[in-house]
Parts: C-alpha cells; structure tokens; sequence
C-alpha cells in the first residue's frame, strides 16, 4: 500500500498523539512485536505497522522498552517536540460572522539572538494571517490571544 510522504506524516503524528494521549508514562500492552502494539493503539493495518515502526525508531521519535512479553512506548524527547510542532501547526483562528471593529495587537521582543524561535513564530503569525505592522508588531482582526498563549 503506497502512502504519500504527507500521508505518512499525518498518520507518524496520529500514532504519536496516541501514545502522547496516555501521558509521560506511554503505552503499555502485551503484544508480540512492536508493530502489534501500533495496530492496538492506533488502528493501523499491519501491512502498514512495519513501515511506521522503523520510521518512528529511525526518526527516534520514541523509546521502547520490553519485559516478559509486554511492551511499553513512550516519547521520547524528539517525538514530545514534534508533537508539539504538529498540534501548534493545526492551530487555527475562528472567523466570527461579524467583525467587532477591533484590531488585536501582538508585540514580542525576542532578541536577534534568539532568531530560530523568533522565525517559528513569526511564520506561525503570518500562517495564521496576523499582519506585520513593524518587525515585532503584528496585527489580527479576531480574537486571538488564546491561539497565540499556545503558540508561546
């Protein structure tokens, strides 16, 4: 079964959201291979399972470990992160049927220093169609304040 690079990306952050879901202890199941484990927690079909159990140990995405037949996945600090970026990319801002007549304004002062996290969340801004009115000031015309404090 052939899955785009978009789809494998979408179903690797499925599988990590549902690992994530259980908390900082992860996933314990009896299972015979790790690839049972993703067909228990995520639905995953096992001509499938395989595929996605070398990409998360590739990617480092979690750690495993088994004892008597009984297999416990968690995140690990990678997949903490990407999940992270996957849920900050799905943010989005409600279009209220009438606008309020109120401009919200966002002004952050991180230094040049700090320009990887100074990019991450301007191109997040500017995703969520925020307008630049100077390089730290950035403009919406909706309530927004919750989705930026998540972005944060």
């Amino acid at each position: 079964m052939y899955m785009s690079r978009v789809q494998t990306t979408q179903q690797i952050n499925y599988i990590l959201r549902q690992i994530g879901k259980e908390g900082l202890g992860g996933v314990t199941l009896p299972a015979d291979s790790m690839a049972h484990v993703l067909e228990c927690i995520a639905q995953v079909p096992h001509e499938l399972s395989v595929k996605f159990v070398t990409e998360l140990r590739r990617q480092q995405l979690v750690e495993v470990s088994r004892a008597d037949g009984i297999f416990t996945v968690q995140l690990s600090v990678k997949g903490i992160h990407r999940l992270q970026r996957a849920e900050i990319g799905e943010l989005t801002i409600a279009t209220p049927s009438a606008w309020d007549g109120r401009w919200r304004m966002v002004i952050f002062d991180l230094p040049r220093t700090h320009a990887q996290q100074r990019y991450v969340l301007t191109s997040q801004l500017r995703r969520l169609g925020f307008a630049m009115l100077r390089d730290s000031t950035w403009l919406h015309p909706y309530p927004c304040f919750d989705v930026v404090d998540s972005i944060v």
